[in-house]
């Protein structure tokens, strides 16, 4: 991870379970996250894993592939359905959305297959298309992350406008499969990353904000 996740990760690590029991009380907010898999085996696949094979150091991850590429078939569902209210934890008005997915086989970027749909509370949903950088590379894999601001979503609003209510990150399995693992949120007046989340096993069948 870059140096303001490292330290973002080493405040967190102290903290996470103060987050996981205010996250847990507010206001039914979910701090459960899964993967999505449309049309189970037959569209696309998700599976839990408990630590990435990048990093192994105990990022929890979702293996993810669509089996007929060109279709937003697998991902990633921040909160899981059907859970509590099925919005994330309010932190304030939402200023940045990180992630990082691992290739195997040192493999390239994803940019172009990756597409991320937010929800906000002013009721619009937004999409963005990613730009990669290469983070790290070891074990047979590289990683890659993408930071994403408001103004990197269609439509465009400006930080400190609104709050985030989920987010779906959607791959077409355009380069085979890939780990999705560590989102970071970072709000006005707090932030998320991997610890402050639960991680359900097993898939959801379609995606949060379809």
């Amino acid at each position: 991870m870059q140096l303001k996740k490292f330290v973002s990760l080493m405040l967190s690590a102290a903290t996470a379970v103060g987050c996981m029991i205010s996250t847990a009380s507010g206001a039914q907010a979910s701090n459960l996250t899964s993967g999505v898999a449309l049309g189970g085996s037959f569209k696309g696949t998700s599976t839990y894993v408990s630590s990435d094979p990048l990093y192994q150091q105990g990022y929890p991850a979702y293996l993810v592939n669509t089996l007929k590429p060109g279709r937003f078939g697998s991902g990633w569902n921040l909160p899981a359905i059907d859970n509590g209210d099925g919005i994330l934890p309010d932190i304030g008005n939402f200023n940045e959305l990180d992630f990082y997915y691992d290739v195997p086989n040192f493999g390239p970027n994803a940019d172009g297959n990756i597409a991320v749909v937010i929800q906000t509370s002013d009721g619009f949903s937004r999409i963005a298309g990613i730009s990669s950088f290469l983070n790290a590379a070891a074990n047979g894999y590289n990683g890659w992350g993408t930071y994403l601001y408001p103004n990197n979503f269609s439509p465009s609003f400006s930080p400190n406008q609104t709050v985030l209510k989920t987010v779906s990150i959607r791959y077409n399995g355009g380069i085979g499969p890939i780990y999705l693992v560590y989102p970071y949120i970072y709000g006005q007046n707090n932030s998320l990353n991997y610890a402050s989340f639960n991680y359900k096993t097993l898939p959801d069948p379609r995606f949060n904000n379809q």
